[in-house]
């Protein structure tokens, strides 16, 4: 099964009288997003991730206005959104780059969410390394319309949750009301996704699970 495998119901007129709304729903990066904006001093550095991967169904989850036409016939009132090739960039060693391919994504979700902003709940991903810089792009965030923020879920050993390196951090996203999420295959407890053979790069190894 695909990690997101989606019904794509019929169109109806039928009235749906409840509300429903998807808690983890993922979109697709597309092919070269990193290598194409990344700011010129990380080009070489560019993580060749994105596109659609060999079990994904094109649609709504690489097309934002295709989005919005599958959750009609689905009936789903709003979806939160997480990354998919995205969650990798928090697997990264060079903590500069790790940032930068945040902030592209960030710009490339808030652009994805203005189809439907009252409906696509937009998660932004921050890289935790400097926390200063980390409260920054959440507020920056909050301004262009995200709900929350997704960062790593296994911490490298440097930098527990327990420590005092958060604080800030928890304390803003708590004043901006920016609920904190964590996302399996996001993190330091994870191979190296520099490290993987190309014909994984492109998509989490997830078909069997």
């Amino acid at each position: 099964m695909a990690i997101i495998e989606r019904t794509y119901g019929k169109e109806t007129d039928s009235v749906i009288n409840e509300v429903l709304i998807s808690s983890d729903s993922h979109v697709i990066e597309p092919a070269g997003l990193w290598q194409k904006q990344l700011p010129k001093e990380f080009q070489d550095r560019a993580p060749d991730f994105g596109g659609q991967r060999p079990n994904d169904t094109p649609g709504g989850a690489q097309d934002k206005n295709k989005r919005v036409s599958e959750m009609a016939a689905d009936g789903v009132s709003a979806e939160v959104l997480y990354p998919t090739h995205g969650l990798k960039c928090l697997s990264l060693d060079d903590r500069e780059l790790e940032a930068a391919c945040c902030r592209v994504y960030n710009d490339w979700l808030i652009d994805y969410c203005s189809a439907a902003p009252e409906r696509l709940v937009g998660i932004a991903m921050l890289s935790m390394y400097d926390i200063d810089g980390a409260v920054n792009e959440l507020e920056r965030c909050r301004k262009a319309g995200m709900r929350g923020s997704v960062i790593w879920q296994v911490p490298p050993p440097e930098l527990p949750f327990s420590s005092s390196h958060y604080d800030k951090f928890w304390a803003t996203s708590q004043e901006l009301e920016m609920p904190v999420n964590l996302h399996i295959l996001s993190g330091h407890g994870y191979p190296n996704p520099f490290l993987w053979p190309r014909r994984y790069r492109n998509w989490h190894d997830c078909g069997a699970q």
